[in-house]
Formats: C-alpha cells, sequence, structure tokens
C-alpha cells in the first residue's frame, strides 16, 4: 500500500521538475497521449510592436534556488496525502484510491504552497480539481503576443509530457488508474493562451500532435 499511496503524489512532482526547452516529447511507446489546444493560433502580430519586451525569457523551470522551495511543498503534498488515504482506509463508503480522490487530495494538498514561483517566473497561481482531473493554472510573465510566449508554453508542454510519460510509476499507479493532468496557461493579463492534459496511452481518444 505504501507504493500506492506514495506514487499518488508524484502527479506533483512532475510538474515542478525541471525543463528547458530542448525537451522532448517523446514518451514510452503506448504510454501517454498528449493534447494541446490554443486559444489564437493566428496571434496578431501587429501588436507586437506595441508590447513592451522584459528581456530575455528564460526557458528554465527549476534551478537550485528553486528545488528548497518545491522540496517543502512535495513534502507537505505526501504528508497530506498519506493521511486522508489512510483516513479514507476507515470509512467503508470511500474509496482513496478512486482517480476522483487522488485528484481531490493532490488539489487540496497543493493549494497552501501556491503560488509557486519557477525560475522563468512562470508562475502556478491555483490548482483545482475537476472530477478525476487535477487542473493546474499557469501564469506566464509575459504578453500573450511576446514574441517567446509560444515557445514558453512549448517548453512547459515537453517538460511536463517528458517527466510523466517516462515515468512508469507515474503512468501504471496515476494515468492506468484514469487520472488526468491538465495544464492552463494564461499570460501576465490572465487571458487564456493554451491547455494541454495527458492521459493514459490506452485511451481510446485521438489526439493531435503537438
Amino acid at each position: 500500500m505504501k507504493h500506492i499511496i506514495l506514487s499518488s503524489v508524484t502527479l506533483l512532482l512532475a510538474i515542478f521538475t525541471s525543463s528547458i526547452v530542448n525537451a522532448t516529447t517523446n514518451g514510452t511507446p503506448n504510454t501517454c497521449n498528449i493534447a494541446s489546444t490554443y486559444a489564437d493560433k493566428g496571434v496578431n502580430q501587429s501588436t507586437h510592436t506595441h508590447i513592451k519586451k522584459d528581456g530575455p525569457v528564460s526557458f528554465e523551470y527549476i534551478n537550485d534556488e528553486v528545488m528548497g522551495s518545491y522540496n517543502t511543498m512535495r513534502d507537505g503534498v505526501i504528508s497530506h496525502v498519506k493521511k486522508e488515504v489512510v483516513l479514507s482506509l476507515l470509512n467503508f463508503s470511500v474509496d482513496g484510491f478512486a482517480p476522483e480522490n487522488i485528484a481531490a487530495y493532490v488539489s487540496d494538498a497543493t493549494k497552501a504552497f501556491l503560488p509557486f514561483k519557477f525560475a522563468n517566473n512562470v508562475k502556478i497561481i491555483d490548482v483545482t480539481h475537476k472530477g478525476k482531473t487535477i487542473v493546474y493554472k499557469a501564469e506566464m510573465p509575459i504578453h500573450k503576443n511576446h514574441d517567446h510566449a509560444m515557445m514558453l508554453t512549448k517548453a512547459g508542454i515537453a517538460s511536463a509530457s517528458n517527466t510523466i510519460c517516462n515515468d512508469s510509476t507515474m503512468v501504471e499507479d496515476l494515468l492506468e488508474r484514469n487520472v488526468v493532468i491538465q495544464y492552463d496557461y494564461y499570460d501576465r493579463d490572465g487571458v487564456f493562451m493554451c491547455s494541454f492534459d495527458i492521459k493514459d496511452g490506452k485511451s481510446n481518444r485521438t489526439y493531435p500532435k503537438l
């Protein structure tokens, strides 16, 4: 049971692992499906000259400084999930390992550590659960029409998919238990940029290529 409990919280760990623009999205064959949707595929290029560039955009999510905060958050979430799963075993009307309950435990535990700022100033500002889906709301430090906005979201997709799809524990104990991981990206003004989710590769749903 310890194996199942610990693997439940790896959802959180995957979100905050290191990310670089050169990360690939190639996972283990048939491991998971990744779907991405962009709100505006044809960003108005004419507005670029009116947007202040705040300096170079970094695509690195985790560095040594951020790792300390990450470890504190990780330990807190693990403790919370363990407690909730144990309590569920005392309540025969609650299945603590059901995907919707795992999503709720991780979501509730993460809230106490938000906002969480990455090395590149992308922030996780909210987390919710909708049924079996954990939804993380990410805020970018730039406008949606910034030259690097699209690349910054692509780096996030690459990082998360690389981490999750190549992690056999996460695949077997989370994705194959029908837990869905979703990320919603917004620009600095709160304008929706894109959304992507990661599901078990054996799903019948067909996803477009990234």
